[in-house]
């Protein structure tokens, strides 16, 4: 089919009911002279027309082999079905309530799902080389048949691995009331060793991010970093909110800078409003009759980060810290001696 062809099929159908006027009209006339002729040969009038008609032969015949010829069928064919489908469900408001909620109920289901695949499989964390990042787990031990966090003391150790990674960090994710200008906000927060930051590369918008050795010393003044979608709403993106000082369940708490636009924290589904050091974490959440999370070996409430080093693969790492074969080679026996086990997994 010729592009004016085709062009004409378009407009032919956007002018559809003016070309079924014509048609009609064609149709008519044509009629009308054959009638005329058989009048002639001495036909009576009605006769004549019953002949014109059987001689022309079906007039919706005629009329479906022109749209056919001059028109897009399939087009049409599509229009009059969906026209007779909207007179059904008009006819049908308990059938058509029923379709729409069970459309509603699967589109949504879709977006949650694609929401959550592009969270933790598609989307790239917005860090430096974040194909090197895989998250770290421990488990199954003899009291949890499937893979959990990692207790600090664990984290500890395992960084003195340095054949397998460049670091690890850890975070725990809490739950804190924030007071600022008369106004208590509750927030999702992080605690996170005083290296997170350093190990995804991610630089502050304003002010500073959290350093390495910052909350270790005893005394150490209390600091906080806020994301900056929570700056944004909170305080209107006022830059001088870098030195102030809020209240984290009652505690002040000095801000000291602020996260990029594109970073919104390691975890996708649990995304934070602010961080603070982990070794300040005692500060807020820790009880005088429980052990600190910074102490206890079966607390395992750390996600844990690790950068591999170049050229180290993945995949055969996770076989390695997984098998439960006594023939690690020399530079894995840590992996060994441990209990739980590590295990690897990609990050996204």
């Amino acid at each position: 089919m010729s592009v004016r062809a085709a062009l004409s099929r378009v407009v032919s159908l956007v002018r559809r009911r003016q070309r079924d006027l014509d048609l009609d009209d064609e149709i008519r006339v044509h009629l009308e002279l054959l009638a005329a002729e058989y009048e002639r040969r001495g036909m009576t009038s009605d006769a004549a027309r019953l002949a014109a008609r059987r001689a022309f032969g079906g007039v919706q015949q005629m009329k479906e082999t022109f749209r056919d010829s001059h028109g897009l069928r399939w087009l049409e064919d599509a229009r009059r079905d969906v026209r007779h489908a909207l007179r059904t469900l008009r006819r049908s408001p308990v059938f058509t309530g029923a379709a729409v909620l069970t459309m509603a109920v699967g589109v949504t289901a879709v977006i949650v799902i694609f929401a959550v695949l592009n969270a933790f499989m598609l989307r790239p964390m917005p860090v430096e080389r974040p194909e090197e990042l895989v998250s770290v787990s421990t488990g199954p031990d003899r009291h949890v048949s499937t893979p959990h966090g990692v207790s600090f003391p664990d984290l500890q150790d395992y960084r003195q691995e340095r054949a397998t990674f460049v670091d690890l960090a850890g975070y725990n994710v809490e739950v804190a009331g924030l007071n600022a200008d008369n106004a208590t906000d509750r927030i999702t927060m992080y605690s996170v060793t005083d290296n997170y930051f350093t190990l995804l590369g991610v630089r502050p918008a304003i002010g500073r991010l959290i350093q390495p050795n910052e909350g270790r010393a005893r005394g150490d003044a209390p600091v906080i970093v806020l994301t900056h979608e929570y700056w944004q709403a909170r305080f209107g993106g006022d830059p001088s909110i870098v030195g102030r000082s809020v209240r984290l369940n009652g505690r002040p708490f000095t801000v000291i800078g602020v996260t990029p636009p594109p970073f919104d924290g390691a975890h996708s589904l649990l995304r934070p409003s602010a961080y603070v050091p982990l070794w300040m974490r005692g500060e807020l959440v820790e009880s005088t009759a429980s052990r600190s999370i910074l102490e206890a070996r079966d607390r395992h409430q750390l996600w844990v980060l690790g950068r591999l080093r170049p050229g180290v693969d993945a995949a055969c790492e996770r076989r390695l810290v997984s098998a439960q074969s006594r023939s690690c080679p020399p530079d894995r026996a840590w992996l060994r001696a441990r209990w739980p086990r590590p295990r690897i997994g990609y990050t996204g």
